[in-house]
């Protein structure tokens, strides 16, 4: 299965390109940082089709920040 990260996935374009890639079969990692309920949304409809979806709270402008986001989409989705 491929896998994809997606930043800003729990609302407007990121959550569209992440059920979009849901769809084509890949492993979505998505992100947020303001909208929880909004990523909460966003896997419960990749999972009720079927697909895998993980979700990673991060606010990117923090120093060191996008490099953990990276990591832990990799730690979920097993590299």
């Amino acid at each position: 299965m491929k896998k994809v990260l997606v930043s800003g996935g729990s609302s407007g374009i990121g959550q569209g390109i992440a059920v979009y890639m849901a769809s084509l079969g890949w492993e979505v990692a998505l992100t947020y940082h303001r909208h929880p309920d909004g990523a909460e949304k966003t896997r419960k409809a990749i999972e009720s089709a079927g697909g895998v979806c993980h979700v990673i709270e991060t606010h990117l402008q923090d120093e060191g920040e996008p490099e953990a986001m990276v990591r832990e989409a990799i730690r979920l989705m097993g590299g």
